[in-house]
């Protein structure tokens, strides 16, 4: 295998004709063949740098993504739809560490009990239904020929806040 890498070595021998050509003749041949060597040294460093400029550039993108996701990840113009009620109340996250294993025991699977109907409560289970005012209809999307609130009890739109 190794006598494969060593061809010219063996077989023939390499002449050179200056700076740009390369000829190789085999033994006992008149003829020789002449081939003109590639100068590719010159675009080595210009590779490199399109190479850095590149990374550098990706590295570049992944950080500003990162930072974008994380910065509209608490933020409920991303994460929720347009609704009425982010005008009257200020909208809070905060990252909440749990374990979610169905083999423990938490305030949610125990026996009722003042403490365990707090916590549901605490979740928004027992929100009550609103009416939309018709001047923020559009903006909450909800469509003119949708069911309506009568005018003695109000008027809008009946609608139902969703707290899990």
């Amino acid at each position: 295998m190794a006598s494969l890498f060593h061809w010219g070595e063996r077989y023939g021998k390499v002449a050179s004709l200056g700076d740009d050509h390369e000829c190789e003749e085999l033994v006992g041949s008149s003829e020789g063949r002449c081939q003109k060597r590639s100068s590719r040294i010159g675009f080595v460093p210009l590779q490199n740098t399109i190479l850095v400029i590149v990374i550098v550039l990706l590295i570049l993108e992944l950080l500003a993504g990162f930072m974008l996701w994380y910065r509209f990840a608490s933020c409920t113009c991303v994460v929720t739809r347009t609704s009425p009620i982010t005008e009257d109340v200020k909208i809070t996250f905060q990252e909440e560490r749990f374990n979610g294993s169905l083999l423990k025991e938490n305030i949610y699977r125990q026996a009722a009990s003042p403490e365990v109907d707090a916590a549901w409560e605490g979740l928004g289970v027992n929100y009550r239904s609103i009416a939309v005012p018709e001047t923020l209809a559009d903006q909450a999307g909800l469509r003119r020929d949708q069911v309506k609130v009568n005018k003695k009890y109000g008027g809008g739109y009946p609608a139902n806040v969703e707290g899990l």
